[in-house]
């Protein structure tokens, strides 16, 4: 018997064909390499039966018609489903109404309402609605912390609303995510409720409204300039024909003078940055730009310390003092799932990027107060004292950068700031400068502010066509063996989704990212910076929480659900298997949404009777096994296997041809079986091979041979 050894390394190899990919992996999904061996991915079961979606609040009003004989008034809403809108109105000198302000959104509307006008004029006003509706709400931020008491909380950022989930509340079998949003949104930012799902360029025809920003109309002039931006046509937006279809509003960019056209185009997508102060979190949504903080430290009434100053609000508290304002204690409605809302962090900066808090226990906030070239901080240990003066560490720099800050992350060896164009970092000096920065490069931004990740002493990121690293001294790029496959098929029209995470148990870096056509991400790159090795797949997720604070990391589905990954055998006191008549899924859309998917152990397919009709979505096909050169054909009537697995745990197919382009002929399904010892018959120059998981168990895959003879050369 001669044995033909198939030593195929880690890692898929998809930068050529199929065929050029000879004696590598090629292609895959829900698979991992790890110790040199080919292994599932960890399953995965909701982390709570509460969806995340949006809370129906009116987006906009449109004057449909002006109407005579008004005066100035308010604005309620009737009909749509829902409750608690208001608005304003003023008028013009006959009386016609000429703006309209919302002043609460409101929730619960699934259909437009009718607008009721508070005066009744000449009763031929009218003023349209349109909502957000009361779908799922797409989740773009997460964070885990523990306090020190030990609690564990994950706070959940999504479009319109912060929500919180209390692993230590045992109120409800499931802990259910209690809804923290702030309600004290600031006039000069987009309150929540007011959000829309993409604040991104390339939405394409009948998503959003043709041209340009809300409040910035221009006309085209006879010599192709953009001039009169007070002209109000009858079309929001007002960008000649061609231009391609951007938001209505775009929160970065404030216009009130001609300007560069370019200059309102942002490709990204509005997400959270978050991190905990202490036992407190601090969240900021770049869309809307207010640092948030939610005390679950405090234990004093909402009032002034002072009492003999009578300070009735917090502003007023603000004017006279540093920080004598103080938050009631955290408290929690069950049965509403509701808690204690976040508010505005005291003194702090408006209209930024992000937040984060540096080792030296600094509030930094990114692209602070609309200037998105500046970072400014607090004082060292007080998150709300951040007007420098000589007896304090507050500060601020301004970044020399041809790009705008989009993010920063947190190293061992200083915080990182990201911009469109180059990479910074900062360095501890002391008093009286506190911090100093150094660009580490150029060229390198981040496509995102949600595609970095890693750990205090590697992060990665990906830009636009490429990977990169940064391990302390300097960034430099990552060789990819899938860069090819990934960056011609990503829809770089919704960039800004792409989200990366860490999972420190394998070492891996994972970047979820939409194809050519999705809205959503359906794809996935991993990188085993441990191993060196990358692997691609399908799924639906739209962000990753490591697994630092809660020992699980947890991601979040496009279904507006939270999963818990890495489930397996060893997870569960008692293993459990897919239930029996569940159907199985069958696209990728229906397995990311799939409630539960435990990897057992020991399980066979009499408990899974439907695994026949299954499309077999977790599998890894190699590129071209030849004998030789591939000059001759080779006769296999054996295969050999290195497994690990349960009963007809795995099941391999061969597709064998005598050329790269020639016809193909599949053999099998064949039963890998636990003696070693698989029968077949199959002839070709070059074969194909791909191992399939039939349902939910673990297993490892090691080295294989073929019991194989040359068999001619045609």
């Amino acid at each position: 018997m001669a044995l033909l050894p198939i030593k195929i390394p880690s890692g898929f190899y998809r930068n050529a064909t199929q065929y050029q990919a000879k004696n590598r992996w090629y292609n895959g999904n829900l698979v991992r390499f790890s110790e040199g061996r080919l292994r599932p991915i960890g399953g995965w079961h909701r982390l709570t039966n509460s969806r995340i979606s949006k809370k129906g609040g009116i987006s906009k009003l449109t004057i449909t018609t002006a109407g005579t004989g008004y005066s100035a008034g308010t604005l309620s809403a009737t009909g749509g489903g829902g409750s608690g809108f208001a608005g304003t109105y003023t008028v013009g000198g006959s009386g016609e109404i000429s703006s309209v302000v919302i002043t609460s959104f409101g929730t619960g509307y699934s259909t437009a309402p009718t607008i009721v006008i508070s005066h009744a004029g000449n009763g031929n006003a009218v003023i349209t609605a349109e909502t957000h509706g009361i779908g799922i709400d797409r989740i773009c931020g997460l964070h885990s912390w523990r306090l020190s008491t030990g609690a564990r909380y994950l706070a959940v950022g999504s479009t319109q609303s912060l929500r919180l989930w209390d692993g230590s509340q045992i109120s409800n079998a499931n802990s259910p995510l209690y809804d923290i949003t702030p309600t004290d949104t600031p006039a000069t930012s987009n309150e929540f409720h007011g959000q829309g799902d993409f604040l991104i360029a390339g939405k394409g025809y009948g998503s959003l409204e043709y041209g340009g920003d809300d409040g910035v109309v221009y006309k085209l002039s006879g010599s192709g300039g953009f001039v009169d931006p007070a002209y109000t046509g009858s079309t929001n937006g007002g960008d000649y024909y061609g231009i391609p279809r951007y938001p209505a509003k775009d929160p970065d960019v404030g216009v009130t003078a001609v300007a560069d056209i370019n200059a309102l185009r942002d490709n990204f997508a509005g997400i959270w940055s978050m991190d905990n102060f202490g036992d407190d979190l601090l969240a900021c949504n770049s869309a809307e730009g207010t640092i948030w903080m939610w005390d679950v430290s405090n234990s004093e009434g909402g009032a002034c310390d002072d009492e003999t100053e009578g300070h009735t609000t917090e502003a007023l508290c603000a004017a006279n003092h540093a920080n004598k304002w103080t938050r009631e204690a955290t408290e929690y409605d069950n049965s509403a799932q509701t808690a204690s809302n976040a508010f505005q962090l005291l003194n702090s900066p408006i209209s930024n990027v992000g937040v984060l808090v540096t080792a030296e226990r600094h509030v930094m906030a990114l692209g602070a107060d609309g200037d998105k070239k500046k970072i400014a901080w607090s004082h060292q240990e007080n998150a709300t004292e951040w007007s420098p003066t000589v007896t304090n560490t507050a500060g601020d720099l301004t970044l020399q950068t041809k790009g705008r800050i989009i993010g920063g992350t947190k190293t061992r060896y200083g915080v990182l700031i990201f911009t469109t164009s180059d990479v910074w970092k900062t360095n501890y000096l002391g008093p009286p400068y506190v911090y100093g920065v150094e660009r580490l490069t150029e060229g390198a931004g981040p496509i995102g502010a949600k595609c970095i990740a890693g750990s205090a002493d590697f992060v990665a990121w990906m830009s636009s066509g490429r990977f990169w690293s940064y391990t302390g001294g300097y960034i430099q790029e990552l060789q990819s063996e899938v860069g090819d496959y990934v960056f011609s098929d990503i829809n770089r029209d919704v960039e800004g989704l792409i989200c990366a995470g860490h999972n420190a148990e394998f070492g891996e870096i994972t970047w979820f990212y939409p194809k050519e056509g999705d809205e959503v991400c359906t794809r996935y790159v991993t990188y085993s910076y441990r191993e060196e090795h990358w692997t691609t797949g399908e799924l639906e997720r739209v962000a990753m929480e490591s697994s630092d604070s809660l020992g699980y990391p947890v991601w979040a589905g496009s279904d507006g659900y939270l999963y818990r990954h890495e489930m397996d055998n060893d997870t569960q006191a008692t293993p459990r298997p897919r239930a029996e008549g569940i159907t199985a899924p069958s696209s990728v859309s229906s397995l990311s949404t799939l409630a539960d998917r435990i990897i057992s152990k020991g399980v066979d397919t009499s408990l899974h009777e439907n695994v026949a009709t299954e499309d077999h979505l977790c599998f890894v096909e190699s590129g071209a096994i030849e004998i030789g050169s591939g000059n001759q054909a080779m006769s296999v009537k054996q295969i050999l296997t290195d497994i690990d697995a349960g009963d007809n745990g795995l099941r391999m197919k061969i597709k064998t041809s005598s050329t790269p382009d020639g016809a193909s002929v599949e053999k099998g399904p064949y039963n890998l079986e636990s003696d070693g010892y698989t029968d077949t018959r199959f002839v070709g120059r070059q074969a194909l091979l791909r191992v399939e998981s039939p349902f939910d168990q673990t297993w490892r895959f090691g080295e294989i041979r073929l019991d194989a003879t040359a068999s001619g050369k045609r």
